[in-house]
């Protein structure tokens, strides 16, 4: 696989894939579960890449997406051990706005070697397994990790990986057509008909979240005081932050929903917007909340899908009411429906799992909005002073009817004080033309 020509080391690193082999063989709960294939790469990289194992501890995500970037890295006939193809903000599709944490390993080519070893055999790639099962790899080898080295300066560890919209024309909304359709999926046909009338929409490129934000990286925001600094937040956000004693989200301590790859819940829109300017702050990017329609087009490209996926709803596809498989009760790990469940554009996680803030204002306190269709942003919608409602996409793992809320089209809101445990956001970034 590539291993620098270090007796001494690689022996170690031998010894310790075989003593983790024999464990594994001898716990009945693992000896079906855990692949030899998947375990040697795990151990290589725990201990020839501390910082990668660091990163997949805190979002095993991390290790499917360098997978896949890698391969599309193949697809594209990269050569050399040192191609520096991804992350410069450039191009679509994967990691072509930024690959985030995952940046300082791209260039590596022995480590994409390694985990493209055996691609397509049998228990041998940690897609086919996704974070859960990558999860259980990480369990049983974290014991043994050695001291991390500190990251270079220039590596932005709180940077998330983004996914690139490109310029032009896509359908906002739903026919009236569809508007009975859609209600015998259980949803109220007045809460429908503000999806209408359906327009077209010119919008420049721009890059989103690939996934929603994870406790992870809005910690790092934690951290470097983002509560206490006072230029993050909008007037109105500060005020309730300050008189509500606001210095995490609410349900930051809560075991059902705190762990570092699920979505951070219990954020405000206040709180949401604070750390987007938190993270433009500290990068120099113009991190920021999508709009409304930046979401929708992020979910529905440009054939008018009706869910991220197509037309037909899958429950598989999504963390929802009726998938009763990776707990409905609660978040699941980002990446956990993907690719099945990614958006066109490469976006996962959009539909479920958390309804997402969005930067637009919904325009009242009642189901039909004061800014109604066709969405324009000159008139004042994307204003952030005040305390307006606004606007809320993508259902939830707590929606009822989720065929129905769980659509690209589905339009939510709430007051910008509001923090519930089925609500959290991702970022956007304006690109330069």
């Amino acid at each position: 696989m590539g291993l620098e020509p270090n007796p001494r080391r690689i022996k170690r690193t031998l010894n310790m894939f075989l003593l983790l082999w024999r464990l594994s063989q001898n716990r009945d709960e693992l000896k079906t579960l855990i692949k030899p294939v998947r375990l040697a790469k795990i151990v290589i990289i725990q201990q020839y890449y501390p910082r990668l194992f660091q990163l997949i501890t805190e979002g095993p995500h991390y290790l499917i997406d360098l997978e896949r970037r890698f391969r599309e890295q193949d697809k594209q006939g990269a050569g050399g051990e040192e191609w520096q193809g991804w992350g410069t903000g450039t191009g679509t599709g994967t990691g072509a706005a930024s690959a985030g944490p995952l940046t300082e390993f791209l260039g590596h080519g022995l480590l994409r070697k390694l985990l493209l070893c055996g691609a397509g055999e049998p228990d041998a790639n940690f897609e086919d397994i996704g974070p859960f099962g990558v999860r259980e790899y990480v369990y049983l080898t974290r014991s043994t990790a050695q001291p991390v080295p500190p990251a270079p300066t220039e590596v932005l560890p709180f940077e998330t990986q983004m996914e690139v919209v490109p310029a032009g024309v896509f359908l906002m909304g739903t026919p009236e057509s569809e508007l009975d359709t859609i209600a015998k999926l259980g949803v109220d046909r007045m809460w429908i008909q503000t999806e209408t009338p359906q327009h077209e929409i010119n919008l420049p490129a721009y890059a989103i979240g690939r996934y929603p934000v994870t406790n992870a990286e809005f910690a790092r925001c934690i951290q470097d005081n983002g509560y206490a600094t006072r230029e993050y937040w909008t007037e109105a956000g500060w005020k309730q932050k300050s008189t509500e004693g606001w210095k995490q989200p609410r349900f930051w301590e809560d075991s059902r929903l705190n762990d570092p790859a699920q979505p951070v819940v219990g954020v405000s829109w206040y709180e949401a917007v604070a750390y987007c300017n938190w993270l433009a702050s500290r990068t120099g990017k113009p991190y920021r909340l999508p709009t409304e329609a930046e979401w929708e087009k992020a979910a529905r490209g440009t054939d008018r899908r009706r869910y991220p996926w197509g037309n037909q709803w899958d429950a598989r596809n999504c963390n929802n009411k009726e998938n009763k498989q990776k707990g409905d009760a609660q978040t699941t790990p980002v990446g956990q429906y993907s690719p099945q469940g990614d958006s066109p554009h490469g976006v996962g996680d959009l539909v479920g799992q958390v309804w997402e803030w969005c930067s637009s204002k919904w325009g009242g306190t009642d189901p039909t909005p004061k800014r109604v269709y066709p969405c324009q942003d000159k008139d004042g919608r994307e204003e952030l002073d005040g305390d307006d409602t606004r606007v809320l996409r993508g259902g939830s793992w707590g929606s009822d009817h989720p065929a129905a809320i769980c659509r690209c089209g589905y339009r939510g809101w709430n007051v910008p004080g509001n923090r519930s445990d089925v609500g959290g956001f991702r970022s956007a970034m304006t690109l330069s033309s």
